[in-house]
């Protein structure tokens, strides 16, 4: 018998183990086996989403898109590469952490399921296992998906390991992505409204308000978009739209 037959055959009793908890651990540990990974039961059993009042949408654009221009337009943060690069990449020139906040770069490492990686910007915390994303080129149609739900399913809630939304079947995925963290912007900058403003989804007046901001409001300038007069703005920690420039300034 090969050694590649014994290493089956042992995978195949070890298998069966698989339900009788800590006795199959060391007995795959004794095979050299690597233990099958240990995820937070109520997460893995999620189908919904905890919110309701945002629903998530494919949008198609003018052009197909990749995830990466997308994140670095709407997000401000300026790396390069395949989205699995983006962790190294941002060491010693951007803030990094296992905390989400709105406008910052979840990054999802390469695997089987994305070779090349996956980067999607915080839209939104729903609380501390679920948060909101927008992202471009998920399910590899070259689209925009926004306000998608993604849910932390690792044990120590570290947001190592996710399931992300499946908006065509209106429920969260099976499949569990590795990931590296989150990548923050430039310190946010603090400003106001200076009339009552539209937040909208995109950064046009053709897309729709998500809220309207009364004057004198406190909001985070989370990035500008290049060539074009608007703001990527956080409202209250969280909300995070599109306002056009000349509705808000600098705080005094």
């Amino acid at each position: 018998m090969s050694a590649s037959e014994t290493h089956n055959d042992a995978e195949t009793v070890a298998a069966a183990w698989s339900d009788r908890g800590a006795p199959y651990q060391e007995f795959a540990e004794s095979l050299g086996i690597a233990a099958a990974p240990s995820y937070h039961s109520e997460s893995m059993a999620a189908t919904k989403a905890s919110v309701s009042s945002v629903t998530p949408k494919i949008v198609t654009p003018r052009r197909p898109l990749q995830c990466v221009p997308y994140a670095r337009m709407v997000s401000g943060i300026a790396l390069r590469g395949d989205a699995r690069t983006w962790w190294e990449s941002a060491a010693g020139r951007f803030r990094r952490g296992q905390d989400p906040e709105p406008g910052a770069v979840l990054v999802l490492k390469g695997s089987s399921k994305t070779p090349r990686g996956h980067v999607g910007v915080v839209a939104k915390i729903v609380n501390e296992r679920e948060i909101l994303i927008d992202h471009a080129n998920w399910l590899n149609n070259r689209k925009i998906h926004l306000a998608t739900p993604v849910i932390d399913v690792s044990p120590e809630n570290d947001w190592s390991a996710i399931r992300v939304w499946y908006t065509p079947g209106a429920q969260y995925g099976a499949n569990v992505y590795p990931t590296d963290g989150f990548i923050y912007p430039d310190n946010p900058s603090a400003f106001v409204t200076v009339a009552d403003a539209n937040v909208r989804e995109r950064p046009t007046t053709r897309s729709a308000r998500i809220a309207m901001l009364p004057r004198q409001s406190k909001v985070e300038i989370l990035g500008k978009i290049p060539g074009s007069p608007w703001y990527r703005v956080a409202h209250s920690g969280s909300a995070v739209g599109f306002v056009h420039a000349k509705l808000v300034a600098p705080t005094p």
